[in-house]
């Protein structure tokens, strides 16, 4: 069974900075002559999702333990749906390590969440 997002932790990504596309569902190989050769890819496809959080001191190491040890940076886990956070979910995994920046206010962090949407 998958693992919940910390209920400490923001429930939904900040407007700014939220990117979610769709998984590239083909693929293409050049041949040494001729057009490109296009096939889909799979009917199951990982969507890109990128987003960012605030984050005070405290849920910064809450998010560190999660992905650190929960997760272990691969482990898929349900995460509030950034469209419509009041009722659906996703399941997800990070598809990098969080980038983690300083911002004007103290104790406060802003964190980049580069994740994927599993289908």
């Amino acid at each position: 069974m998958a693992d919940l997002w910390p209920s400490t932790l923001p429930q939904k990504l900040n407007v700014q900075g939220h990117q979610y596309t769709f998984g590239d569902i083909s693929i293409r190989s050049n041949p040494s002559v001729g057009p490109s050769k296009v096939r889909p890819r799979s009917s199951a496809i990982a969507s890109p999702l990128q987003g960012m959080m605030y984050l005070t001191t405290a849920q910064l190491q809450t998010l560190e333990t999660f992905y650190k040890v929960t997760v272990r940076g691969s482990d898929v886990f349900i995460f509030p749906d950034p469209e419509n956070p009041s009722s659906a979910t996703l399941y997800c995994r990070f598809t990098g390590s969080p980038s983690i920046s300083a911002t004007s206010a103290a104790g406060m962090w802003a964190v980049g969440l580069p994740m994927e949407v599993i289908p």
